[in-house]
């Protein structure tokens, strides 16, 4: 979540909330909810099976950009395939051309 949309919330509940802590890690997120010290956005996945209590968020619609990540030193040839194929099957918001890309990742 980026602070326009905490700024909404804010907004909307015509309340400041106060931050005890603030952590770009999940499992920390998921914990710190679970022991009862606050309360995370979290994405679903991260909800089921973890024992909270999850309610659909649809204003405003959040977005979590989802990357592919890899070691370029250490690609193997398999991952050399799956990567090239994902890109002729992925959409990219790159202003790079696809063969700058890929020549970075090698």
């Amino acid at each position: 979540m980026d602070l326009r949309q905490l700024g909404y919330f804010v907004a909307v509940a015509e309340e400041v909330p106060r931050l005890a802590a603030e952590t770009g890690d999940l499992a920390s997120l998921v914990e710190l909810a679970r022991e009862g010290l606050g309360v995370a956005i979290l994405p679903r996945s991260a909800v089921e099976d973890s024992g909270l209590t999850g309610v659909p968020l649809t204003r405003p619609r959040l977005r979590r950009q989802t990357v592919l990540a890899w070691n370029s030193t250490t690609t193997s040839p398999a991952a050399r395939v799956f990567l090239a194929l994902a890109e002729l099957h992925m959409p990219t918001r790159s202003d790079r051309p696809a063969s700058d890309r890929r020549r970075q990742s090698r």
